[in-house]
């Protein structure tokens, strides 16, 4: 079984303890979800696209994409539903918590008690979980148009293609947005959507230039390592994931 820098290989999810040996965590290798509220590994999973840590490192959320859900597994390793109904949508209505309908979900990533999620073909959630109690759609324009536009206006505007990896860092929220071969950021203090990495070209090229005059080809993860901005394409197996825990915070697929 392949083994890449993560160690994301995609219905279970299992934590590296030690490096000695693999212990199963959530995800019993079936694509069926169970009743709500059991231990993890009872439950069935449907294509695992992300997983991340809460930042008190004592939660896990999933990203179950083929669910259409954001489930959670607690200390005592009891999963949960955290968002969605399970029922496929690409309306991008932000009405509610668990209420909201996903059309799959394809990224996690948990900062300051904020959930943030990439959806479907088209959307980008955060789910402020002391504030407003509340899933906010906060880009991708509404109806659902898959495509390419937006870029120096309200992140709400904005046409997103299949937007997947996602990280909340320096600057604000970075996403990989695969089907325009783009890295897009939004200022959250602005709601402003720029593109800061890929002219849309899927190809490589670019190197030594600026990044927005570079070629990227379907980027499916972004993170910041301290002031760096890094971009991955990575290879996924809809079969399992492993997640070392010694990594703390959030893998993206």
């Amino acid at each position: 079984m392949p083994f890449f820098s993560i160690l994301v290989v995609l219905a279970t999810v299992t934590s590296l303890v030690t490096g000695s040996y693999l212990e199963l965590v959530a995800g019993n290798l079936t694509i069926t979800e169970s009743v709500q509220n059991v231990p993890a590994t009872l439950s069935g999973l449907n294509n695992i696209t992300s997983i991340c840590f809460s930042g008190d490192g004592n939660f896990l959320f999933i990203a179950d994409s083929g669910n259409f859900k954001v489930r959670f597994v607690d200390p005592a390793s009891i999963i949960r539903t955290y968002i969605g109904t399970g029922q496929q949508s690409d309306a991008g209505i932000d009405d509610g918590y668990v209420s909201v309908n996903f059309d799959g979900v394809y990224s996690v990533f948990e900062y300051n008690s904020d959930l943030y999620v990439s959806s479907g073909n088209y959307f980008i959630w955060k789910f402020d979980r002391y504030k407003l109690n509340k899933v906010l759609r906060i880009a991708g324009a509404t109806p659902a148009t898959r495509g390419y536009g937006g870029d120096g206006g309200p992140a709400l505007s904005a046409i997103l293609n299949q937007p997947r990896g996602i990280y909340r860092g320096f600057g604000g929220l970075y996403f990989a947005d695969y089907g325009n071969n783009r890295i897009r950021l939004i200022d959250l203090e602005t709601d402003v959507i720029t593109t800061v990495a890929g002219n849309g070209i899927a190809a490589f090229s670019g190197d030594g230039g600026p990044a927005t005059s570079a070629s990227l080809s379907k980027p499916t993860s972004v993170w910041i390592d301290s002031d760096i901005l890094r971009i991955q394409v990575i290879i996924v197996f809809e079969c399992l994931i492993y997640h070392p825990i010694l990594f703390k915070h959030c893998f993206l697929v």
